[in-house]
């Protein structure tokens, strides 16, 4: 929105200029612990998220993750070695993530006007073109992780460790296509061309292992 000009040197400059933007996003969350004797621990949590990047049908996406531990040096048969080792837990966990970052309105076949190109008499008229080919299936992107690992630590904490082993899998992902806007005997109108986004699946991979450690010298 242009709300004033300022005329130097014969040439307009814009001088306020405004804008606005609307996004919503809302997320449901629930998480739930659990441990018995100190050695077995449980944790359940999910994530119910809604956007309006996505058509109603398609807007809401449920990510559930689960995480477990379970603590060898609390059990009987790790007496022998309570003199030598702290704490030795194993753990692992699963879960889904869930991405809406995308432009917005992309599941609508916008109207996009164009500069001025027609002229008669002191008047000015614009035209008007479609933005694109839409997709009305567009919905989250959803990677699928899993890790496991295990915590070391040795008597009166002089030496500790952590690894871990984690496998990232991308099942549904988006993709970004150049399609053309226009069509004329079967080739692209030169200058117009628009972007479609589509979801579909996948299975793009990514695995790697991390790890840390450290020692107090006593």
């Amino acid at each position: 929105l242009s709300l004033g000009k300022d005329i130097m040197g014969k040439e307009k400059k814009k001088a306020i200029n405004g804008g606005s933007y609307i996004f919503n996003r809302a997320g449901f969350v629930g998480r739930v612990n659990y441990a018995y004797d100190g050695k077995y621990l449980l944790e359940l949590a999910a994530r119910y998220d809604g956007s309006v990047r996505f058509p109603k049908e398609n807007r809401w996406g449920f990510f559930p993750a689960a995480s477990f531990g379970w603590r060898i040096s609390e059990e009987s048969f790790f007496e022998p070695l309570k003199g030598f080792v702290e704490n030795l837990k194993i753990r692992g966990s699963a879960g889904v993530l869930g991405n809406d970052r995308i432009g917005d309105f992309q599941y609508l076949n916008l109207m996009v006007p164009n500069p001025p190109t027609l002229y008669v008499g002191d008047r000015e008229y614009i035209s008007i073109y479609s933005k694109g080919n839409v997709n009305r299936n567009i919905t989250w992107e959803k990677t699928r992780t899993y890790n496991i690992g295990f915590d070391l630590l040795l008597n009166k904490g002089i030496f500790g460790m952590e690894f871990d082993y984690f496998y990232n899998r991308e099942a549904e992902r988006f993709n970004f296509l150049k399609v053309p806007e226009i069509l004329v005997d079967g080739e692209e109108f030169k200058g117009l061309s628009a972007e479609a986004i589509i979801l579909y699946s996948m299975l793009l991979k990514r695995t790697g292992m991390s790890f840390k450690n450290n020692w107090i010298d006593k």
